[in-house]
């Protein structure tokens, strides 16, 4: 491992335990570190950001044509042309106009150009559309009409492919890494970690940013001999998730470990930490007893989730805040943590400018999973009361 790895992860780990400042708001310089901490946000009264009553936009329904019928959405944005592109299952890209009408269809299940084996992310860069498949390893370009343009094969090697991917405004890739571990049989509880690596725009690799952590699972494992093993894992209660946004040529990375946001260049430069010096909520009696809960609904008798229930370890607090998102202006939205998992069930996300300031509290519609911020809406994935998936864009207003 490099010096600027080992580096990165003791950034990652201890850079968020400095002395809280006295006043509600202040910048300050740490080895050449923007810090700026916020306790309170600027926006005063009759200020602030709402979303609108209801969605501008609804694509998903309950029944009808198939090509209104979305399952397990990857990912949901808004083309500059206004058209809303949905990466619907694994293997296919839609296309619906403004309001919403269905277009036509991008994408299959397979190896050519324009299939896919598992669409992992989705976004625009300049002229294109770019989508990185995670199960074959491999970027594909399209126009914005739906034409397949060139494919990038990142490589095969299952221990070196990346999980997720983005690109930065000057064309280079990064790309995240999981860092394989031995940790032996039996029922552990760990932070797994990756390492960042910058690719070219050709796919090469330039270099490594470094080892940071990922999230916190349960597993158990155990040896079949002759050096195979076999296991199964689940997140782990009250687990640490890392969120990764590229915006531009910076890097965001926030571990949730305590209120952190850290931003880097796109060469691995440490450039500012934002910060909001407040503890992270204790776990209480009651949220143990509502995770139990919800952990076995639906479990068959003698499940390995009846099996290890009763063994699993619960920290003593929180994760600081849930998922991390960057909107089209560079502005940082927190959202308030609200249990395992993607979806945001409390509905309050937290937004800092650009500069790292706290702006104050957003109120998005609990039961989501947002998608993508723009200057002037917000779209993501919620599901009907049948559980049915639909994507939503709201309009975003600003006082």
């Amino acid at each position: 491992m490099t010096r600027r790895c080992l580096t990165a992860l003791v950034v990652v780990v201890a850079a968020c335990r400095a002395d809280a400042p006295e006043g509600a708001y202040s910048v300050r310089d740490s080895a050449g570190i923007e810090i700026v901490e916020s306790l309170e946000g600027a926006w005063g009264p009759g200020e602030g950001w709402t979303l609108s009553a209801q969605p501008v936009v609804s694509i998903g329904r309950e029944e009808g044509p198939q090509e209104y019928l979305l399952d397990r959405v990857q990912a949901a944005l808004l083309l500059p042309d206004r058209r809303i592109l949905v990466a619907n299952g694994r293997t296919e890209l839609r296309c619906f106009d403004s309001p919403g009408t269905y277009l036509y269809s991008v994408g299959r299940d397979g190896f050519g150009p324009g299939e896919f084996n598992w669409i992992g992310s989705v976004w625009l860069a300049r002229d294109s559309l770019v989508v990185f498949d995670y199960g074959l390893s491999r970027v594909s370009v399209f126009s914005f009409a739906g034409e397949v343009g060139r494919t990038l094969q990142l490589g095969r090697d299952p221990l070196a492919r990346p999980f997720e991917l983005w690109e930065f405004a000057d064309g280079r890739m990064l790309a995240a890494v999981l860092v394989y571990e031995g940790g032996g049989a039996g029922l552990r509880r760990e932070r797994q970690r990756m390492v960042y690596r910058r690719l070219s725009p050709s796919g090469a690799v330039l270099d490594s940013l470094g080892v940071f952590l990922l999230w916190e699972v349960y597993s158990e494992s155990s040896s079949l001999g002759a050096g195979a093993g076999a296991g199964v894992s689940t997140n782990a209660p009250f687990g640490r998730r890392a969120s990764t946004n590229v915006s531009g040529n910076r890097l965001y990375y926030a571990s949730s470990e305590s209120y952190d946001i850290q931003v880097f260049d796109s060469a691995g430069r440490l450039e500012r930490i934002i910060r909001r010096p407040v503890p992270n909520r204790p776990v209480t009696s009651g949220d143990i007893e509502a995770f139990k809960a919800e952990f076995l609904e639906g479990e068959a008798p003698g499940s390995w989730h009846r099996r290890i229930v009763d063994r699993l370890e619960f920290p003593e607090t929180m994760p600081a805040y849930g998922t991390v998102a960057v909107d089209a202006l560079g502005n940082v939205w927190v959202a308030e943590y609200s249990g395992s998992g993607r979806v945001d069930r409390t509905g309050r996300w937290t937004v800092f400018n650009p500069a790292g300031r706290m702006l104050g509290v957003v109120r998005v519609p609990r039961g989501g999973r947002v998608t993508e911020i723009g200057a002037d809406y917000l779209m993501g994935v919620w599901r009907t009361d049948l559980d049915v998936p639909q994507v939503r864009m709201y309009r975003l207003f600003k006082r």
